[in-house]
């Protein structure tokens, strides 16, 4: 289910109609009987009241939450909640100077 971003008031009733509950984080995850919700922001966004409300309702609830600004930033989440495997960041990659054979 779509969860972020501006839409049209149609569309947003139509949503909310569906059930869809302001706030919601933009990605859930279910991993071996666990929840884990990122929220994804620019550089400089900040989490609405919705959002600040919801994500405190699912951390009391035993979910995991969290935030990410960047690209590195969700990687790192994931990471840290063992959904991905630990790897170079994307930063890193592209920093390295490309070797010729």
């Amino acid at each position: 289910m779509p969860s972020g971003g501006h839409r049209r008031q149609a569309v947003a009733a139509k949503l909310k109609a569906d059930g869809h509950q302001a706030g919601w984080p933009d990605l859930q995850f279910v991993f071996r009987g666990e929840v884990y919700f990122l929220e994804l922001k620019t550089r400089k966004g900040t989490l609405s009241p919705s959002q600040r409300q919801v994500h405190a309702a699912l951390l009391a609830q035993g979910a995991r939450v969290d935030v990410a600004r960047s690209l590195d930033e969700a990687i790192d989440v994931l990471t840290r909640w063992r959904l991905l495997r630990p790897s170079k960041r994307l930063s890193q990659i592209h920093q390295q100077p490309e070797t010729t054979a």
